[in-house]
């Protein structure tokens, strides 16, 4: 569970949960999203280009995937915390109003203020508490850091060298020269592994809620009660290889693009992640503007109920097996009473 609680019977969250509508209403923000996704799709390649030839020249087709792979998995999460990180500590009032759960403080904050009039034992109490939460986060954090060694340390090298085994013929090229793609076969390319990965993540991410056995391994995504940019990546191992790597290797197996469509698209699968778990619906993420693209306040919600709004990049399978129902039936009912759904218990 997140730190927003379950719906009661009425469809309304018994804590804050912030909707989203500004990521898909046409304003100066969306232009912003709209120029970094097409800074990703035009921009990205022509950087990559030069840098090409000279990190994997002469390298084995098993040895630059895995230096491709790494390099994509902690490139963008070592970006994207250097920017995520000011924002939380900060707390600055143009961030905060965006922040999902505003009525709560992040766990490694100070969560209660006292006031001259509380008894020292209520005082006690309450920065026993602050500290009981405190010491939780940090221990959930370093379990975050665990998994996050054993499942991209670890598993990524000898599921790279797997896949070369098993499937030698998809390795992607890494030629500048004949093989560079062009725009159309980035977005050829682009566009089909994003059906294949979204319906692979949706149906191995179904199936890990709907078997008791399977949700063993992924309750341990769900442990953090208040998301954070880290439980991104708090996965258990077996539904790291099953929800994580299995739609992207489904993906880059079917497809077989090349290198540098591989790394783009992986830039943009990862980014959709952490923007899925880092707290706040900013209108200006690039991976929320346009039409089927799910918002972040949908996987919030996911994450509020444990049910639901399975989909990550896209919503299209969420509509066509009917498992967007509660959310938008939810969010029918809050729009409709112009209320902030926390008003009420």
């Amino acid at each position: 569970m997140s730190s927003v609680s379950s719906l009661n019977d009425e469809g309304r969250s018994r804590r804050p949960l912030l909707l989203a509508a500004g990521q898909k209403t046409p304003s100066l923000y969306m232009v912003v999203a709209m120029a970094q996704s097409f800074a990703w799709f035009f921009g990205l390649p022509i950087l990559c280009k030069p840098l090409w030839g000279q990190l994997f020249h002469d390298r084995s087709p098993n040895g630059s995937e895995l230096i491709l792979n790494l390099a994509t998995i902690l490139g963008t999460f070592a970006i994207y915390m250097a920017v995520i990180f000011p924002i939380y500590w900060l707390e600055l009032p143009f961030f905060e109003q965006y922040k999902i759960d505003p009525d709560h403080q992040w766990p490694w904050k100070k969560q209660q203020n006292t006031t001259n009039s509380d008894s020292n034992s209520n005082r006690s109490q309450i920065e026993q508490e602050d500290e009981a939460a405190r010491k939780l986060f940090w221990a959930m954090t370093k379990k975050s850091v665990q998994l996050m060694a054993i499942n991209q340390c670890l598993l990524i090298p000898f599921l790279t060298h797997m896949k070369h085994v098993l499937f030698p013929t998809s390795a992607p090229s890494f030629d500048v020269v004949e093989d560079w793609p062009s725009y159309w076969e980035l977005l050829r390319d682009n566009g089909s592994m994003c059906l294949l990965h979204e319906l692979g993540f949706y149906v191995t991410h179904r199936m890990m809620h709907s078997h008791k056995y399977l949700y063993q391994f992924h309750k341990v995504h769900h442990e953090y009660k208040q998301n954070n940019v880290m439980a991104a990546q708090h996965n258990h191992p077996i539904d790291y290889i099953l929800t994580i790597v299995s739609p992207a290797l489904l993906s880059t197996i079917i497809v077989n693009p090349h290198s540098v469509t591989q790394f783009q698209f992986g830039v943009w699968i990862l980014v959709t992640n952490l923007d899925d778990h880092c707290g706040y619906s900013f209108p200006w993420s690039p991976v929320r503007w346009f039409p089927f693209a799910s918002l972040t306040e949908q996987h919030e919600f996911h994450h509020a109920i444990n049910m639901g709004c399975f989909a990550s990049k896209l919503n299209i399978y969420d509509k066509i097996f009917n498992s967007e129902t509660t959310y938008l039936k939810w969010s029918k009912k809050r729009d409709a009473k112009s209320y902030h759904p926390a008003k009420e218990e």
